[in-house]
């Protein structure tokens, strides 16, 4: 099992880390890592590992993130997921030298990072803004892509959201930005993998990465897709928002 930092510390920028596994397509598992891996819709973080061989410094990208092997979890009002993962990092070139013991130094994008960290925020505040209008509409999600400049959530519903209705939503989304009200993230008492987002009274189950507090969202957009019967896509975006980079820490 990979111990998964960014749940501890969300802006750590850099650690030491061990290679445990070499795997096939130039994927490696560390028995640490700051690298989010693409979970929950939210694509994975990027970024650099830096290793030493024969004393000349080496480093090598890596573009995905995924996790690996665990066990899957069954808990009440909680989504099925796997815990105790390992984290694969996919390196983007071949023959680094890497071997089974070797530390490294694993660094990520941070501007991506934040970048994504507002995406799934505001894809909440969306969210919250919805079942403003419509309560529950959480149950019938079913899909998420969460991007460094837009997200989007599928849902399946019969009776469209229309234009008119996505004024007030987008209002609602708006104002509970413009209030920069906290966000909390907080582990099920059960399973410590299992983690909760929670703004004002509302709770979700989410492990991803997430703001303190809304205002960086900055002013949102909110616009529809339909895809066929039974199907809508809602899509967020962030034109305004403020990336700050200045937590992240080494």
């Amino acid at each position: 099992m990979t111990n998964k930092i960014y749940y501890a510390n969300q802006y750590l920028a850099q650690t030491e880390a061990i290679v445990t596994a070499i795997m096939e397509n130039n994927g490696i598992i560390l028995n640490q890592t700051i690298a989010f891996p693409e979970s929950g819709g939210q694509e994975s973080d990027c970024g650099t590992l830096m290793y030493c061989v024969n004393g000349q410094q080496r480093s090598v990208e890596f573009k995905n993130v995924r996790q690996v092997n665990g066990r899957l979890i069954y808990l009440e009002n909680f989504p099925v997921i796997p815990v105790e993962t390992d984290i694969l990092h996919f390196l983007e070139m071949e023959n680094t030298d890497l071997c089974v013991g070797m530390k490294v130094q694993v660094g990520i994008d941070v501007q991506r990072r934040e970048r994504l960290t507002v995406s799934h925020t505001a894809t909440h505040i969306g969210l919250m803004a919805i079942e403003n209008l419509y309560p529950k509409l959480y149950d019938a999600i079913r899909g998420c892509h969460i991007k460094e400049d837009s997200s989007r959530l599928d849902f399946a519903i019969e009776s469209k959201i229309t234009d008119d209705e996505l004024i007030p939503i987008q209002e609602y989304a708006n104002e509970l930005v413009s209030k920069d009200y906290p966000i909390t993230m907080y582990a099920h008492s059960e399973e410590p993998e299992a983690r909760y987002w929670q703004c004002l009274d509302k709770v979700y189950p989410c492990g991803g990465t997430h703001l303190l507090s809304t205002k960086n969202i900055g002013r949102m957009e909110i616009r529809k897709k339909n895809l066929g019967k039974g199907t809508q896509r809602i899509i967020f975006s962030f034109p305004e928002a403020v990336i700050d980079v200045g937590k992240y820490h080494t």
